[in-house]
């Protein structure tokens, strides 16, 4: 079984590489730099949430708000 100090250092080190593609190539999104870093490290997507750092979970939501693939109810006075 993992410890956590080993579970936090696997999931910065995810992240480092999701960045550094995402710096090789800023035309890709968040979302296909993730999948590429799956792909490499052989994980299941399925299994990444805890990994991803918040920053990355801001910017993957940041893309998607720009792309209007987000639907959010405004709370507005009638």
């Amino acid at each position: 079984m993992i410890e956590k100090n080993e579970f936090e250092e696997l999931c910065k080190d995810f992240c480092k590489k999701i960045e550094a593609i995402k710096a090789e190539d800023p035309d890709l999104s968040y979302l296909e730099c993730i999948v590429d870093v799956c792909h490499q490290e052989n994980i299941e997507l399925e299994t990444i949430k805890p990994m991803i750092s918040k920053s990355i979970k801001d910017k993957i939501e940041y893309e998607a708000m720009s792309m209007n693939l987000l639907t959010y109810k405004h709370n507005t006075l009638l």
